[in-house]
């Protein structure tokens, strides 16, 4: 026996042009709050990376001004000090001479030759324009550096007062004031670490970075110490 169709519809037939057309419209709600979401995570790293940048390039300025303000004119400056000064020991007996105490001995400068005695002159007159560039930049050094440009400055100016023969001769007194040459070793130091970070915020202008570390510097490079003034 054969049955046939009764020919009526599915009982969910007249619901499914309507169902159709809400799952359509829930998909469309995702792909609508899915490109939402997607647009607004853009715009907020967009945000931050905007924000990174402005503040790298505002350390770079800073770094830049630390190296072209103080740093290099200094190092540059005390360089051509430092070849004068090689060039003024080659031609005396005492390869470990100390300016700065020997000029205490008032008949010392006027024995030598008129050649060493302009290159002492030329390096007392750069020693003043570097403790002037101490004087006026050393807000744009590290901390860590200042005792030593502190001393440094100083034997620039008891080197000019010597020289004036306005100290008289007591080499015991003033040995102290000699050039502290551990300042050459911190500002390399100094210079390299700038230059690195430098380098680091040109790599990732659009990344944030960790602040920069402080200078620090090897026991090796510690200053010796200030004598105590004595007590009445």
């Amino acid at each position: 026996m054969v049955l046939q169709s009764s020919g009526a519809s599915p009982w969910w037939s007249p619901l499914l042009p309507a169902l159709l057309a809400l799952a359509g419209a829930l998909l469309g709600v995702i792909a609508s709050q899915w490109t939402t979401r997607r647009t607004i995570e853009a715009g907020r790293r967009n945000v931050e990376d905007a924000v990174n940048q402005k503040a790298n390039e505002m350390e770079l300025v800073d770094l830049r001004a630390r190296l072209e303000g103080f740093y290099g004119p200094y190092q540059q400056l005390s360089e051509e000090n430092r070849l004068l000064a090689e060039e003024f020991r080659s031609r005396q007996s005492d390869s470990e001479i100390r300016t700065l105490l020997k000029l205490l001995d008032p008949h010392w400068f006027p024995r030598l030759s008129k050649a060493d005695q302009t290159i002492v002159e030329e390096i007392i007159r750069n020693g003043l324009v570097l403790r002037d560039l101490i004087r006026a930049k050393s807000g744009l050094a590290d901390p860590a550096a200042l005792p030593y440009l502190a001393r440094a400055g100083t034997h620039f100016t008891l080197l000019n007062l010597a020289k004036a023969g306005a100290l008289g001769n007591d080499p015991d007194r003033f040995a102290v004031y000699v050039y502290p040459h551990q300042l050459d070793e911190v500002l390399r130091a100094e210079t390299e670490r700038l230059k690195g970070r430098i380098n680091l915020l040109r790599s990732a202008p659009a990344q944030a970075h960790r602040p920069l570390e402080p200078l620090v510097l090897p026991e090796a490079l510690a200053l010796p110490p200030w004598p105590e003034s004595p007590r009445s």
